[in-house]
This record gives structure tokens, C-alpha cells and sequence, in this order.
């Protein structure tokens, strides 16, 4: 965490120092993200892998989303996935008892749902497939994967 030691510094944690040689996250970088989002609140993560273009791309392609009809944004809530990925309209999204004033797309890298038996972790729940439009904004899935990859692809055109 870079800055000075003082709480009202918004701390800043370089996402690729998270994990060691062996793909472990690291300790010490966990301790760090542990104490700037309870004791902070909110933190800036830098290094984590996205080019100027992909993070471009990936926010023309999400106001896109966000300008489609309702209906359309809506074919993809949130509440049709037992993974909660997918939208959440405004005031959907709760957060201390009260609606929260936004939208917003869930998304991560996809993955097979994994059995309940085999969960070491509730939060083992949000392991699974993404939601995505049918044909209103094909292009999302291919952007919003390479984003959560951050691997190396073909600039935008």
C-alpha cells in the first residue's frame, strides 16, 4: 500500500503484487486489502493487468448495455442467476438496509457452478456462468471477458 500512514490516505494496492511465484495469493497483500476495505472503506487498485484500449472498449461496450431499452437490460437480471451475475436495476442493490441509487452489470470470469458439497466457503455460491443478451449487444460477452482475463488480445477497432 503505497501513501502515508495517515487514515485519511485512500490506500493504493498494485494487483500485480497479489499473488507470489508459486500463485498464492500473498499474506501481506491480503492484510493490506483487508485493512483498506474495513478500516477505509474504499481503496484504488492499480497494476492489474488492463490496457487504456481494453478499459476503453469495455466502457463504450457497458454504456451500450446501460442505453438499451429496459426490457432488453432486464432479460438479464441478476435475480434470474443463482450466481447474482447478470443487472440490477436502480434501487435494486441493497446496501445497509437501503436501496442503493445506481445500475450495475455483474460479471467475472466465467466458471462451471461448483456443487454445494464441494463449497469451503459460501461465497463458493457466486462460482458460475455469466448472463448475457441474446442478440441485443453480442459483442458484450467477448469484451467483458477479456476484461476479466486481462489477457493479451486484439486492440479494439
Amino acid at each position: 500500500m503505497r501513501g502515508s500512514a495517515d487514515s485519511a490516505a485512500i490506500p493504493v494496492l498494485r494487483f500485480d503484487e497479489a499473488r507470489g511465484a508459486d500463485g498464492r495469493f500473498d499474506p501481506v497483500f491480503l492484510r493490506r486489502l483487508r485493512t483498506a476495505l474495513h478500516e477505509v472503506g474504499f481503496l484504488q487498485l492499480t497494476d492489474f493487468g488492463a490496457t487504456a484500449a481494453r478499459l476503453s472498449e469495455l466502457s463504450e461496450v457497458t454504456r451500450r448495455f446501460f442505453a438499451l431499452p429496459p426490457a432488453e437490460r432486464l432479460a438479464l437480471d441478476n435475480r434470474l442467476s443463482p450466481h447474482f451475475r447478470g443487472y440490477t436495476r436502480l434501487g435494486h442493490e441493497i446496501t445497509a438496509g437501503r436501496p442503493d441509487a445506481r445500475e450495475q452489470l455483474d460479471f467475472a470470469p466465467e466458471q462451471s457452478p461448483l456443487p454445494r458439497a464441494e463449497w469451503d466457503a459460501p461465497y463458493r455460491l457466486l462460482q458460475g456462468p455469466n448472463q448475457w443478451p441474446d442478440t441485443a449487444l453480442p459483442e458484450l460477452r467477448g469484451v467483458v471477458l477479456a476484461w476479466a482475463d486481462c489477457s493479451p488480445r486484439s486492440p479494439p477497432s
